[in-house]
């Protein structure tokens, strides 16, 4: 079955490059070595090792968090309830000119 994705329109925020903050982690002994372990083998300090897992991760989350995935018969099915001539209904008027939407706006 074939899938489409439809993203929603904001933006992930940039992580700044600055090294200007600092996060401690508490863990225990068996955690701490095999992310050691695993930051030897790919070739960087437990740091920066933690600091990209968290980073793809974190990215990956929100980039999700903005697709939404659709069946292509649903896909189809949405896209002609878009192409539909229909004027706005009052509570899709109301909706628009509301306070939400208008914050969002600007």
């Amino acid at each position: 079955m074939a899938t489409v994705a439809l993203r929603r329109s904001s933006s992930t925020p940039a992580l700044p490059k600055a090294k200007d903050s600092r996060i401690e982690l508490k863990t225990n002994q068996m955690v701490k070595e095999t992310l050691k372990t695993a930051a030897a083998f790919s070739g960087v300090d437990l740091t920066a090792f933690i600091i990209q897992a968290a980073s793809e991760k974190a990215r990956r989350l929100l980039l999700e968090s903005q697709i939404t995935m659709l069946s292509a018969e649903e896909f189809e099915k949405v896209n002609a309830l878009n192409q539909a001539n229909d004027a706005p209904t009052e509570g899709l008027i109301d909706l628009m000119s509301g306070e939400l939407f208008n914050e969002r706006k600007e």
